[in-house]
Parts: structure tokens; C-alpha cells; sequence
């Protein structure tokens, strides 16, 4: 049963907003399409806002080839899609996702089996999973977000299990392939479910006695008008930028001080508008390990940057000590792990700190399950600084500008000619530059 245009489009708005409010997507990640015949679908556009689409921006799709309708660019995932839609006559609907825990699962690389194992009572209700999603959830192997070489993995993985609705793609996220969007939304649901689940149960002895403690409030501020606005613990400081180097600046507080340079070094960066310490659990259980960790999965590896590193930052006599250890850590990265708790993340916008901290939040839940099997292994360097370059120079404007086409082409050339579609990096386990690369 393929959809009339416009309810599927309208429903493919619907999806996203559903999502976002589930917590299953945040900004623009992520990716919606709906069958409209046999020959052809529809799907978000790429880089933008949930929340900003209208039934227009849904693009109009050629299953054969991936062709489109209009000037409206596709969602970069666009090849994905049209492989389920040919190799699944029976789907007309298809939601991809970075959601949280499946995305942390994923790094295992394994296929998730004997789903009805996981099967629990809800509000007295029974939820059997299996009905939902079959007895597997498998795992098509790793290849770079939005390359030929993805689509041709989940076209493997497909055909291998033709009975599953659900599979994961390594280090990345989740594609849902319903009869429709109700059904499409109750996998996408009952995944994240069940991936909670099986994290929770391989993680357990594990956060129950990691050290969570945050032993000092690095606060948060803001850049406007050439002044830096800082707030810590309830108090708040303004200064001028680059004046909080001086200790003995008396508009900032003598508690402050050394916060402030802290925050007044970092806004050296003139990409740097917004600045906060940011304290969730598994930030702040990774953090308190001490080590700095290279990326497990996509999302890390473009917003964050290569690696993570972890610093300690020292204030002392209300100065701000070891300078250069922290201009290094920060440099090119949108976040630093604090090794008495939490990170540093940073951005241009509110937005974009949010963003950093959610996917780090997500990274450091896929270092969890890295420490406890050391047998995977991050992201290859070559393919996580490719994904970083990509991010940085193209797609990270896409959520705030109407880019051209010649230059949504070259942002195309750069993905398809990236180290991807070599054999290394579709799966990082077999990248000899990987294996000896420290776990978290």
C-alpha cells in the first residue's frame, strides 16, 4: 500500500516531529521516507530543522536511481532508502535514526538475537518484542553516513535477513522499514527499547560503581557585543574580551577568576559564541576515568572532532594554570573531557552546544561498552578525520543556509570519494592503523 503524495508527505513531517518529541532524534539528524508507487518515494531533505519543513520540502524520489524531483536536495541518505524500497516490496515506510542507545549497541557490531529474551511487562501490559521486531536485530557492516558503499552494505544485510524490520548500521544508528508509519514509529520505539535494555544489563556492574562525582562547577557563558557573560554556581561575571587574563581585573569576582580566563582563553577561537560545563551521567562516568578517547561512532567523530581529549584543569592563588595543555585539547575540537568531572563543550550557537553535548553524552555511552570489551575498536583515523572535514566545511550550513547546487555537488564528491568506499573502512576491526588504538 504506497501513499497519495500529499499524505505522505505530510505524514513524513509527522514522523519527525514524533521523533524529536520521543527523544529518538534531535536537530536534523536522522532521515524519514514514505513509498508514493512502485517506482517512486519521498523523504526529508537535507539539513533541515523537523520543525521547519512544509508538505513542499519533501522531496519526490526515482527508486531506480535515486534521481529527484525539483531543487530541493534530498536527504544524503537517499540511497539507503532506495534500497530498502527495491529490496522490500512490502515497505512503505522507512525511518532512520541515531537514537540513543541503539546507536551505543551498534558498536558491537553484532547482530542482536533471541529478541524475545527481552520481552518485559509495562504498565501490566505484556510487550513481546518479538512479535514487533522478529527474533533478530541485525547489524549491516560499517561504512561512512551517506556513501554507496552504506547502501550496498544494508542491501547485504537485507538480504541475509529478509524477515527483519529493524537492523542497525555499525557506529552509526538504526533504519526501521515498516508496512507503514505506524508501524515504522512502533519499531523505531520498541528498538531504542529493547537496545536500552541489553545496555543496560552489559553495563550495570559496571556504572554501579564508577565514580559519577563532579568536584568543581566550571559554569557556563556566552560571547555578545565583545563582551564574555559568565554564570558559576549562581554567580555571575562580565568582562570584556580577552581583559580576564589580567587575575587582578576587579569587574570579576575573586572566586571567578580563574574560571574567567578559563572561558576568556577559550573564546579566543572566533568560532566560539557559547561555553558550558556540561555534567550528565555517562559524560561524567567516562571523564573520571582519566583518558581521553577517539571516536566509536559517526556523530562523535564529525561534531566533536578526531579524538577527546582529558585535561585537568588546575586554578591556583585564582589563576588558571597549564595554558597550553588546554589550548592544545580544545583546538579544533567542540569538546574536552575535565578529569574531575563532566566536559567543556563549546559552539557558534546555543544549538550547537546542545548538539555537542548530546552527542558526546552518546559517544562516551559507546566508550562504556568499549571498556568493558576491548576488543572493539574506534572509528579508523582516516575515515573519522574525513567525516570531521565533511561536517565542518559542508554540512554543519546546511541547517542554516540555502546552499547552491554546484556546491551541494561537491559536498557529494567529497563523500563518495571519500576512504570509504575502501575495503578498511567498512569495517574498522580489519584497519591495521586501528588495531592498536587505546579503548577510552
Amino acid at each position: 500500500m504506497s501513499y497519495e503524495l500529499l499524505e505522505a508527505r505530510e505524514l513524513v513531517i509527522k514522523a519527525g516531529l514524533a521523533l524529536v518529541e520521543n527523544g529518538l532524534i534531535a536537530r536534523t539528524w536522522g532521515n524519514i521516507s514514505a513509498r508514493i508507487s512502485d517506482t517512486q518515494f519521498v523523504i526529508t531533505p537535507s539539513g533541515r530543522s523537523y520543525d521547519s519543513l512544509i508538505p513542499e520540502d519533501i522531496v519526490i524520489v526515482n527508486i531506480k536511481d535515486c534521481s529527484y524531483e525539483g531543487e530541493i536536495k534530498p536527504s544524503g541518505e537517499v540511497a539507503t532508502h532506495a534500497v530498502v524500497y527495491r529490496e522490500k516490496p512490502e515497505v512503505n515506510f522507512v525511518i532512520h535514526t541515531h537514537q540513543v542507545y541503539a546507536s551505543a549497541i551498534s558498536v558491537m557490531a553484532d547482530d542482536l538475537e533471541d529478541i524475545h529474551t527481552y520481552n518485559t511487562s509495562i504498565d501490566n501490559n505484556r510487550q513481546n518484542y518479538e512479535q514487533i521486531l522478529s527474533d533478530t536485530l541485525p547489524c549491516a557492516k560499517y561504512a561512512i553516513c551517506c556513501s554507496d558503499a552504506l547502501a550496498k552494505n544494508v542491501r547485504n544485510c537485507i538480504r541475509k535477513n529478509p524477515e527483519s524490520k529493524s537492523l542497525f548500521l555499525k557506529s552509526h544508528g538504526v533504519l526501521c522499514m515498516g508496512a507503514d508509519y505506524d508501524e515504522a514509529f512502533l519499531l523505531s520505539t520498541t528498538t531504542e527499547e529493547v537496545c536500552e535494555n541489553r545496555y543496560n544489563y552489559l553495563a550495570s556492574s559496571f556504572l554501579e560503581t564508577a565514580d559519577r562525582t563532579v568536584d568543581t562547577d566550571f559554569g557556563e557563558s556566552y560571547r555578545k557585543d565583545g563582551y564574555i557573560f559568565l554564570t558559576v554556581d549562581g554567580k555571575e561575571a562580565s568582562w570584556p574580551v580577552g581583559y580576564a587574563a589580567k587575575s587582578k581585573r576587579s569587574d570579576v569576582p575573586r572566586g571567578l577568576r580563574g574560571i574567567a580566563m578559563l572561558h576568556d582563553l577559550i573564546y579566543q577561537d572566533v568560532n566560539v559564541n557559547y561555553i558550558k560545563h556540561v555534567k550528565t551521567p555517562f559524560i561524567n562516568t567516562i571523564s573520571k576515568l582519566g583518558k581521553g578517547f577517539k571516536p566509536y561512532i559517526d556523530d562523535q567523530a564529525q561534531i566533536i572532532g578526531t579524538d577527546i581529549k582529558n585535561i585537568k584543569i588546575r586554578i591556583f592563588r585564582n589563576k588558571l594554570r597549564r595554558i597550553r595543555s588546554i589550548e592544545k585539547a580544545i583546538t579544533d575540537h567542540s569538546a574536552i573531557l575535565v578529569s574531575s568531572g563532566g566536559a567543556i563543550c563549546t559552539g557558534i550557537s546555543e544549538d550547537d552546544v546542545a548538539a555537542a553535548a548530546l552527542v558526546l553524552e552518546k559517544g562516551c555511552m559507546a566508550a562504556v561498552i568499549a571498556h568493558l570489551i576491548p576488543a572493539i575498536k574506534p572509528l579508523p583515523r582516516k575515515t573519522a578525520a574525513h567525516m570531521r572535514d565533511i561536517y565542518r566545511d559542508s554540512y554543519s550550513k546546511l541547517k542554516d543556509y540555502a546552499l547552491t547546487a554546484a556546491t551541494l555537488k561537491d559536498i557529494d564528491e567529497k563523500v563518495q570519494g571519500g576512504p570509504a568506499d575502501t575495503p578498511d573502512a567498512m569495517d574498522s576491526s580489519h584497519n591495521p592503523e586501528n588495531q592498536d588504538q587505546s579503548d577510552c
